[in-house]
């Protein structure tokens, strides 16, 4: 994500509008919105600034409520408006959190909702709320919680809207909102990523003669690792990936052309690897590990960003099939492949 946010990471804000405009405008692939309460012409200045920007996932975590629509501090045409703009929506019945996440880079947490007064300004006062620009570490961990609560959330379409009763006196109370519990399951030790994890990496590939020239990246769903085989068969050397881990692929001695998402944890299975007409014939039997992944940007090779570029030293990739990556040395190469 480009700079043109005033705030530094940390800062304390009375009023966060500017600051959450500034934040979607230069988004280049995600903005994630987290509000129970919205009101339409903050939607409508969110969904143009969004639409000015690059972001391809839109994503908006609200807590669709009959009782909030007849009050009128969840407005039904703000979230008919922001469907119609191509926004994913999806509501949780307990939600309360009001936060927004760009490109996995920059954050704003804060009390203030998606309203005019919740979000406030110097020509118009507003609440009294306090948000703060988080650091890279609390995106990273911000992110990782929003996901898990987008995955329980249910989704929300336009039939679900309309049935919510417009702004009037009194309809709608008493009906309790939309959507299951999030967050009703604490989360585990297991469940947060092992320490130094930063949830970004550089995944050594190799061209075949059969992928030469292709990009293959941008068709391919999976990815393998290393392994060996212990006394009695069991594998080992399985690479510690998490589901929405980031992975730069850097084609061995050429460039970095892709990220690439992991979708699912690795899984031993060299049958697929043994399959696949890209893989050299006895790579089945060192490279069993297989992780599913969905490319999210891609150049081609002879465009691609080097080692150098990124801030990676060769020496550090030598005989290694991944090396984790600092968020300074990611955002480099998604820098670097967003501008070519």
């Amino acid at each position: 994500m480009r700079g043109g946010h005033r705030a530094p990471r940390g800062a304390v804000l009375e009023w966060s509008r500017d600051e959450l405009y500034a934040g979607i405008h230069v988004a280049e692939d995600e903005i994630v919105i987290v509000s129970p309460f919205i009101t339409r012409g903050i939607a409508q200045q969110v969904a143009k600034r969004a639409g000015a920007s690059k972001a391809k996932t839109l994503r908006l975590l609200t807590c669709l409520s009959p009782a909030a629509t007849a009050a009128g501090v969840l407005d039904r045409d703000a979230l008919l408006d922001l469907l119609r703009a191509g926004w994913d929506l999806r509501t949780g019945e307990n939600l309360h959190a009001k936060v927004a996440l760009v490109d996995r880079e920059w954050g704003l947490l804060g009390s203030g909702n998606l309203t005019v007064t919740g979000l406030g300004g110097e020509e118009i006062g507003g609440n009294a709320e306090l948000g703060t620009v988080l650091s890279t570490a609390q995106v990273a961990q911000a992110h990782r919680i929003v996901s898990k609560w987008w995955k329980e959330a249910k989704p929300v379409d336009q039939a679900m809207v309309e049935a919510c009763p417009p702004k009037s006196r009194g309809r709608g109370k008493g009906r309790s909102a939309v959507g299951p519990r999030l967050g009703s399951r604490p989360e585990r030790p297991e469940d947060r990523p092992p320490r130094g994890h930063t949830g970004f990496w550089l995944k050594m590939v190799y061209d075949s003669e059969e992928r030469r020239g292709s990009e293959w990246w941008t068709r391919q769903k999976w990815l393998s690792d290393r392994h060996l085989l212990r006394e009695g068969k069991r594998p080992i050397l399985q690479p510690t990936y998490r589901e929405g881990d980031l992975l730069v692929l850097y084609v061995v001695g050429r460039g970095c052309p892709a990220i690439v998402e992991v979708t699912r944890p690795a899984e031993f299975e060299p049958e697929r690897v043994r399959n696949d007409p890209g893989s050299r014939p006895d790579d089945w039997r060192r490279w069993g590990w297989v992780t599913r992944m969905d490319c999210r940007h891609s150049v081609p090779l002879d465009e691609a960003p080097t080692l150098g570029e990124i801030e990676v030293a060769p020496s550090s990739v030598k005989r290694r099939g991944r090396i984790r990556l600092s968020p300074r040395q990611f955002a480099l190469a998604r820098s670097h492949l967003l501008r070519r």
